[in-house]
């Protein structure tokens, strides 16, 4: 009896370990989505500090021609502005990968073009309302096969310890081999 409900926990454990899978691919999912976007934010950000730098690099070679700073900080100037140029690369790079990862969860061919559309926060946290904390516990339940697979393995577990408690207990059969011993001293001849 025991063998038989281990393994049927054994098929509900293989559709919760689907389950389980599917969640995390959904996770990754969001996961990209959300690194495009922050990516995004960066790149504009970066990019009015590209174009600061570059003003502050113009006016500097100005004030250096006429010798009001010298050439150090002029060269640190340029330094600032290559640097703020190379990040703005840097991201780009990064919201390229982002959306390839993203191509790739969603399986979609990598030279497909694909965009991001931005909620609107506003909106999206005006008409937000919090759950309880029993109804948050209630639907992590519902959706986590986490916390069903955990449950699983202890139940699994005392299936196991009463399978091995079972291989100890003395097992009597039909015929069991008692009168063995006496027949072969009967039988014995002198």
């Amino acid at each position: 009896y025991n063998a038989i409900q281990q393994s049927k926990l054994a098929v509900e454990q293989s559709q919760l370990e689907v389950e389980k899978n599917r969640n995390n691919i959904r996770i990754s999912i969001i996961q990209a989505f959300l690194a495009v976007m922050m990516n995004e934010d960066l790149l504009e950000y970066q990019q009015k500090v590209v174009v600061s730098s570059r003003e502050q690099m113009q006016q500097g070679a100005q004030q250096f021609q006429v010798g009001q700073i010298l050439e150090s900080d002029y060269k640190m100037l340029q330094a600032q502005y290559i640097s703020d140029s190379l990040n703005v690369n840097n991201t780009r790079l990064n919201i390229q990968n982002n959306f390839l990862s993203l191509k790739q969860l969603l399986s979609i061919e990598p030279s497909r073009e694909i965009s991001i559309i931005k909620p609107d926060s506003a909106t999206l946290f005006k008409n937000l309302e919090m759950p309880s904390l029993e109804e948050m516990m209630n639907n992590a339940q519902s959706y986590l096969p986490e916390l069903k697979i955990s449950e699983n393995d202890i139940t699994d577990a005392n299936y196991n310890v009463k399978i091995q408690r079972a291989n100890y207990v003395p097992k009597f059969q039909k015929g069991c081999g008692l009168l063995r011993p006496i027949i072969k001293l009967l039988s014995f001849s002198f």
